[in-house]
């Protein structure tokens, strides 16, 4: 199933019409439109926050939609230690972990030196991105999904 199927149909159960969750997730009636008429809209377009707001008004735990509908980049072993770090944290150890600058981060994963400076200070900076964009950044730095999908607590939206 992919996420529109998996979205609409949770809507439906909770018999909620398409506008109170587009309100609620502070989109567009156009931009939700997509995202229920196009299978991979929701992971390759929606900002993470706009992705996190629908998930909580249909009662969905975002993480899992997200690992139900696309494979898991990341096979290895993660540490302890990493697990209780905040996003921007996590980033910045597993760049220096692989001997990056944060030029060669940006280089690969084809942004702008600067985004890798505001990911590595704001953990909150990831929620404008999209799911697609923050698997190929944990694909990269060799880190699980999961901690980048997931708000730290010092990340209020």
């Amino acid at each position: 199933m992919n996420p529109a199927e998996i979205l609409e149909q949770r809507r439906l159960e909770k018999r909620l019409t398409k506008e109170a969750v587009w309100s609620s997730a502070g989109m567009t009636s156009s931009e939700y439109q997509d995202v229920e008429d196009h299978g991979p809209e929701a992971f390759e377009v929606l900002r993470l926050h706009q992705l996190r707001r629908i998930c909580a008004c249909l009662d969905l735990d975002m993480v899992r939609l997200v690992d139900e509908c696309l494979p898991a980049p990341f096979t290895g072993e993660f540490s302890r230690e990493w697990a209780r770090m905040r996003r921007n944290e996590l980033i910045l150890a597993a760049r220096g972990r692989r001997g990056w600058t944060q030029d060669e981060l940006a280089d690969r994963i084809g942004f702008e030196t600067v985004a890798v400076e505001r990911m590595e200070l704001e953990g909150a900076f990831l929620e404008s991105w999209s799911v697609d964009l923050i698997t190929e950044l944990a694909s990269v730095l060799g880190v699980p999904r999961t901690p980048l999908l997931t708000l730290g607590p010092e990340e209020d939206l």
